[in-house]
Parts: structure tokens; C-alpha cells; sequence
């Protein structure tokens, strides 16, 4: 990890890391929100671009040195290599890397260097080996970022006027290529697009492309005991005041609806047929259509008619509330039920659930626990586990007991440091501390599931402050499930620390706005594959299979 002098961590240097590795959690949180008002939060990700002006500055400096070709590649495949460890495999960097390794492949063995031909294959291989890298939002980002460069960038170039300088005409051109290119995937993902974006940007990425590779350098040199970063504080600056005043600009957020967004589509679809004037792209127009129709992976995955017979996790639709059923080699635990039991009592015994080990009721909400006495009257139920503070606000036995008996079920009050293991279901209360009072979503229960030594993280409804607490001795997780319906309230640091394979947000329609735009962008840099339940109804995620298999459930009697 790049290291900033104590000297320098204010906003500069906190910028300067966010462009070199992505890592935000020390810039102030009002600028990461401007950037992302301003259209510019692609800049505080680490991506491909990252790696291309890492490995292209080195190799141009090898040029001058006395190297031959084949001792540069291996350079550039070792650098690259390490990036892809320094910067944790970030799904736009692995597109990136593999692009890299096969250009650098046919310049060893004397091939004909085509980047349309790279991209295709990189696409494809990595498409072969893991198809849900498809489903990460920041891989879809950065590849169609690339095939827009690809494919329309030279056409694009041709309507810049003679007389304008080179840089700027180049600057122009890329710019608006891979806002075009991505703007599909915006509105997909987030529902708007930021048309300032595409003025902010043209500006902002060749400044940022400098300070990263200068950044880059200069790091090189802090470690060598050559102070130099401070040279960037200036430049530095300038690339705040971009963000500040592109997230002012009108049209920074342009919401489409569907009629909107199909013109839009018609309109890109036009204009990308007018661009390609007599001459064919090549191998970039099989494969562009080919990777665009193939990279919703949340739409063309396997959809289940009832609930997987597996042992893994199911997020439970249920309008604005949420529940999760964890199912073992022996065992069935089910987190929270909705406000409306019967919901989840008619998902359970679709799938021949009729016995739980376990009922978890993390917060005493309606939107947790509304369904409680539904379940607990239609299911064999043999303990229920709350805080000390949920146990009192249902009257469960006494607040602050350890255990008691009370009807059919053992009402059992736990907190942080309980284990327990139910029928090959391991499961770790992380939160709150067994002492802890109030009903507020501070005392709400956080707990760790282990499943087949694969990690799943529930976060209930903590806040942000909580999550900051807890985030000093998490492990990374297979699966998490995004706190308060993935409102704005959350701790970026924790998120990059889990690096989940699957971050499902449990939420229904509500008036709230969740799940909050930055989370979203949040989980599009540290998820591999975000689903939703408003949007893809109930989610599983079968563990005993390798890979892990996701599923969308559609009922045979859903339309």
C-alpha cells in the first residue's frame, strides 16, 4: 500500500491514494460525494486505466535504457502482476491485466498487435473462467469504457476539427467515447447518468492520468528516501476544484425513466451505426454484442421455481422487510421474518422446511420481527436468539438473562462473543456487547455465519459509527448483507475490507430512497456481483457447490 508522510494526509494526499490504489477511506466523505455528483467517482476506483499508465510509463522508460524486447515484457508482466496483487484483484484490473498479458504474449512471439483482438480475448477468457465477473459492476464499467474507446474512438476522432492541438483532440475523444460507451450501464445500475460528466471529464482524466503516474513515481522515490510527492499537492488541488464545481453543474444527475431511457438506446444505437460510416469494426462488433448481451449476468443466471434444495443462504423478498434462511448440511436458521410472517412461512414450506433450529431476531422492528409470531406458531422452532435489549422490548423473559424457557421455544439472549454451532451452522454474534441497552439501530445484532468454511456477513441495521467499530477485526466474507437496505449511512473501509463475492441489499419499495446511490457505487467497487431484492426478488446462493451457485427464484406461480 502507498504510504502518504504524516505531513501530507490531508485532502491532497488522501486523493492522491484514492487514485493510486482506490483507496477512499481517508478523503472526507463530502468530496467522494462530489465526485460522484461531478461524474468523476470512476477516478477514486482503482482500474484498468491505472494499471495501462503504470505499465505504459515503465515500458517507455525501458525504451531509452540499454533493454531488449523480450527483458521489457517480462518487466512488464512481473509489474503487472504485482498491481494486480497490490490493488486485490479488482475485477477492472484483472480485464485490464489480461489484455496486458496477451499483448504482451503476441509481441513475444512476433504477432500482430491488434487491441481489438486483446480485448475480445480477454473478454472471453476471463468470461470462460469465471462468468461472474460479468455480474461486477466495475468490470462492466471498465470493458465497456474500453470497447467504447475500441470502437468508437476513431470515428469520434474524425469529427474533431483540423486545428485543434493534439492533446486536447486525444483528451476529447477518449473521454467522450467511454462516457457513451458506460452510460448504458449508469442508467442499468443506478438509475441516471450525469450528462456534466461528460464536460468535468474531459479535464479531469487527462490530469488524473498524470497525477497517477507522477504519483507513481513519486512513491517509487518516498521508498528510495527521495521526498517528491509534495510537488503534487498543486495539481492535487485543481482536481478537488474540478469535483466541487462539476458537482454544481446542472444536469449533474439525470434521472431516465423507461420511455427516456429506450429513446436513449435508439439514439446510441444510431449513432454507433452512423460512426462505423463504410468501414466494419472487425472482431470488436461480434464480440461488443456479444459482451453487452452477456453481461447482466442477474438475468441470464439459472432461475429457480422454488427454493434450491442446498445447503447455502436465501434473502427472502418481502416488500419493505427482510429475512434470511440459512440452511446446513442438518440445521435451518432463520434471520429476522418480514412484518408479515405468513410471506416467509409460505416461502419456507415451498421448500419443505418445517423445523428450525433457530429463530434470530436482530432488532425489535416491525420490518424484523413483525412476522415473529406467525412463525413461531406455524414452525417447529426450538430456541429464539435476540440482544438483551430486543428481549425486553418483546417481553421475552427477563433483559439480560443468559438463557430462560418460555413456551415451545428456548428464548435465548446473546451478544458479542456467543458461539454456537446448529446442525453444521456455526454462528458468531459480532454485535452488540451482551450488556448493551436500547432498542435503536446501535443494539441491533450483527452476526457471522459460517457455512462450509464460507463466511456470510448479516449487518442488520447498524450505522455507519457501529460498522467503523466492527470493521478493525473483520474478515473478508463470501456474503454480506448490506445494512439499513443499503442507505447512505455506511462505512466505506468496511466494505473495501470484506471484499464480498455477493452483496445482496434486502429492501422493498419504500419512500426513503434506499438503497442510496453512493452505496451502490460503494458496492460496485468492492462486490463482486451486488443483486437486490426489490429488483431481483428472492436470492440464493448455494454453498456446497463450487463455484458457489446464485439463483433468482421466481415462483411457478409468479407471471
Amino acid at each position: 500500500m502507498v504510504q502518504v508522510p504524516a505531513a501530507r494526509r490531508d485532502e491532497e494526499g488522501a486523493l492522491l491514494l484514492g487514485l493510486l490504489v482506490g483507496d477512499t477511506a481517508a478523503l472526507p466523505e463530502r468530496r467522494v460525494e462530489e465526485f460522484r455528483s461531478a461524474g468523476l467517482s470512476h477516478l477514486l476506483a482503482v482500474s484498468g486505466s491505472n494499471l495501462v499508465l503504470v505499465i505504459g510509463g515503465l515500458l517507455a522508460l525501458m525504451r531509452r535504457l540499454p533493454t531488449g524486447r523480450r527483458t521489457r515484457l517480462l518487466t512488464g508482466a512481473l509489474v503487472t502482476a504485482l498491481f494486480v496483487i497490490v490493488t486485490r484483484a479488482e475485477p477492472s484490473v484483472v480485464r485490464a491485466a489480461v489484455m496486458a498479458y496477451v499483448a504482451f504474449a503476441a509481441r513475444w512471439f512476433g504477432v500482430v498487435r491488434d487491441p481489438g483482438r486483446a480485448c475480445a480475448c480477454a473478454l472471453l477468457g476471463i468470461g470462460t473462467a469465471d462468468p461472474l465477473m460479468y455480474a461486477s459492476i466495475g468490470f462492466q464499467l471498465s470493458s465497456a469504457a474500453t470497447v467504447g474507446i475500441l470502437v468508437l474512438g476513431p470515428r469520434l476522432r474524425e469529427l474533431i476539427p483540423p486545428r485543434t492541438p493534439a492533446a486536447i483532440g486525444e483528451a476529447l475523444t477518449l473521454t467522450v467515447a467511454a462516457q457513451v460507451a458506460v452510460m448504458p450501464f449508469l442508467v442499468l445500475h443506478f438509475g441516471s447518468v450525469g450528462l456534466a460528466g461528460l464536460v468535468v471529464n474531459i479535464p479531469a482524466v487527462p490530469l488524473a492520468g498524470m497525477l497517477t503516474l507522477a504519483g507513481a513515481v513519486g512513491a517509487v522515490g518516498d521508498l528510495v528516501g527521495v521526498r517528491c510527492l509534495w510537488l503534487l499537492r498543486s495539481p492535487l488541488s485543481w482536481l478537488l476544484a474540478l469535483g466541487h464545481i462539476g458537482s454544481g453543474l446542472p444536469l449533474g444527475s439525470l434521472t431516465l425513466d423507461l420511455p427516456t431511457l429506450f429513446a436513449v438506446g435508439c439514439l446510441t444505437a444510431a449513432s454507433a451505426i452512423a460512426l462505423r460510416k463504410r468501414r466494419p469494426a472487425g472482431v470488436l462488433v461480434p464480440i461488443a454484442v456479444l459482451f453487452l448481451a452477456g453481461l447482466p449476468i442477474q438475468w441470464v443466471a439459472p432461475v429457480a421455481v422454488d427454493l434450491p434444495e442446498c445447503a447455502g443462504v436465501a434473502f427472502l423478498e418481502g416488500g419493505q422487510g427482510r429475512a434470511v434462511l440459512v440452511r446446513g448440511e442438518d440445521g435451518v436458521v432463520l434471520v429476522d421474518t418480514g412484518p408479515d410472517g405468513q410471506d416467509v412461512l409460505e416461502h419456507l414450506r415451498r421448500s419443505g422446511v418445517t423445523h428450525l433450529d433457530a429463530l434470530v431476531l436482530t432488532r425489535a422492528s416491525t420490518d424484523r420481527v413483525g412476522g415473529a409470531e406467525a412463525i413461531l406458531d406455524g414452525m417447529d422452532v426450538d430456541r429464539v436468539l435476540v440482544s438483551r435489549a430486543t428481549a425486553g422490548k418483546l417481553g421475552f423473559g427477563t433483559p439480560g438473562g443468559t438463557s430462560g424457557e418460555e413456551g415451545p421455544a428456548a428464548i435465548l439472549t446473546v451478544g458479542a462473543g456467543t458461539h454456537l454451532r446448529l446442525g453444521g451452522i456455526g454462528i458468531r454474534v459480532l454485535w452488540p456487547p451482551a450488556k448493551a441497552d436500547g432498542t435503536s439501530r446501535e443494539s441491533a445484532l450483527v452476526i457471522e455465519v459460517e457455512l462450509g468454511g464460507r463466511t456470510i456477513l448479516l449487518l442488520s441495521d447498524v450505522p455507519a459509527d457501529v460498522q467503523r467499530r466492527l470493521s478493525a477485526d473483520i474478515e473478508p466474507a463470501l456474503v454480506v448483507g448490506v445494512a439499513h437496505e443499503g442507505s447512505a449511512d455506511q462505512y466505506p473501509a468496511l466494505y473495501e475490507a470484506l471484499r464480498p463475492r455477493l452483496a445482496v441489499v434486502p429492501v422493498g419499495r419504500n419512500r426513503y430512497g434506499h438503497p442510496a446511490e453512493k452505496t451502490l457505487a460503494l458496492l460496485a467497487r468492492t462486490a463482486g456481483q451486488t443483486v437486490r431484492t426489490d429488483v431481483d426478488g428472492t436470492v440464493v446462493l448455494c454453498t456446497d457447490r463450487e463455484p458457489p451457485a446464485i439463483y433468482r427464484v421466481r415462483y411457478a406461480r409468479d407471471p
